[in-house]
């Protein structure tokens, strides 16, 4: 974070233009239950674990390969880069299928969904740069994040939600 805060672009300052629960909301769009509001809230006050342990958790929980992964996932838990308890990670993946039931219906977790949904994001990053390229727009690109000078954050901000949902459409 403070290399970011510290980083200029043409000699000004950059603001990152980045997507809200990014996998989770590109997920439940190709489910049909398209998101609204910040996706983690409902599963923070359900769980009643604060949003960066829900974040971390749902980040595993999608990222998953199989059922055979979840022991080690719990397990690990209290030694991850957000630790939390095993109680709160099960707390966590309960809370998220009571709250979205198209979770459990669409086989979200344990079910390699984290590395689909970064591959369709890696999609959405090279439509946002050969945009950027042929707009002639300076433009840094950090995961699902692009990080732009201030006059041009409401721009990005909607090309970029135009391209995820293309790349997302031509998914289906």
């Amino acid at each position: 974070y403070k290399l970011r805060s510290k980083t200029l672009l043409n000699e000004s300052p950059i603001i990152e233009c980045d997507f809200n629960a990014n996998h989770i909301w590109m997920f439940s769009y190709l489910c049909g239950e398209e998101l609204t509001g910040d996706a983690y809230e409902p599963i923070v006050q359900e769980s009643g674990c604060d949003r960066t342990k829900v974040k971390m958790a749902m980040t595993k929980l999608l990222g998953c390969k199989s059922k055979s992964q979840k022991g080690m996932a719990i397990y690990n838990a209290p030694k991850g880069k957000v630790p939390m308890e095993c109680d709160e990670f099960k707390a966590i993946e309960a809370a998220a299928v009571k709250v979205y039931t198209w979770l459990d219906t669409y086989n979200a977790f344990y079910n390699d969904i984290g590395a689909k949904m970064q591959t369709l994001e890696g999609d959405v990053s090279i439509k946002m740069m050969e945009w950027a390229a042929q707009n002639k727009i300076p433009m840094l690109v950090v995961h699902d994040a692009y990080a732009v000078n201030s006059d041009k954050v409401e721009l990005v901000s909607a090309v970029m939600q135009e391209y995820r949902k293309l790349i997302l459409n031509n998914a289906i």
